[in-house]
This record gives C-alpha cells, sequence and structure tokens, in this order.
C-alpha cells in the first residue's frame, strides 16, 4: 500500500517540476509552496520519508523542485514497530 502511495506523491512532485517548466506553469515561489503543501496534506503517512528541496532564481520564481527519499533507516525507525508477548 505504501508503495503504490509513495508512486503517487513521486508524481504529484513530478507534475510540480513540469509546471515550472512549461511556459504558463506555475513558478512563483509561494505557489509552488501551496502545491507541495496540498500534497503533503494528502498524503500525510508518505511525505514524511521524503526531503523536498524547492530551487529558485533569488527573484519569488522557483527554477526546479527535486525530492529525495530518506534513507531506510529512518522510514523503518519512523514507521514504528509493534511486539506482542503472549504466554502461550
Amino acid at each position: 500500500m505504501n508503495g503504490k502511495l509513495s508512486q503517487r506523491f513521486e508524481e504529484r512532485i513530478q507534475n510540480i517540476n513540469e509546471g515550472i517548466i512549461t511556459k504558463g506553469g506555475t513558478k512563483r515561489l509561494e505557489k509552488v509552496y501551496e502545491r507541495i503543501g496540498r500534497i503533503k496534506q494528502k498524503y500525510p503517512s508518505i511525505h514524511k520519508y521524503y526531503d523536498i528541496v524547492v530551487e529558485d532564481n533569488g527573484h519569488g520564481m522557483a527554477t526546479r523542485v527535486s525530492h529525495k527519499r530518506k534513507p531506510s533507516e529512518d522510514a523503518i525507525r519512523e514507521a514504528g514497530v509493534y511486539f506482542l508477548r503472549t504466554s502461550l
């Protein structure tokens, strides 16, 4: 299940990046952050496993959005572990 959610999350981030590159797409920095915020809101269980970096040109326009999955050790630690103890 997390695999499918992760794939959709990455597709949404790629859509933002494509919008920055294309003519008429969302390029303003504040709007790009809003779109990223909406994606994080839609996928709350997945976004914590990614580092998202927005690069800008210094004039309030985004030039690129990149995402990188955190190392698996952090993902396992944050996922949680349950131990069940029985007397059987």
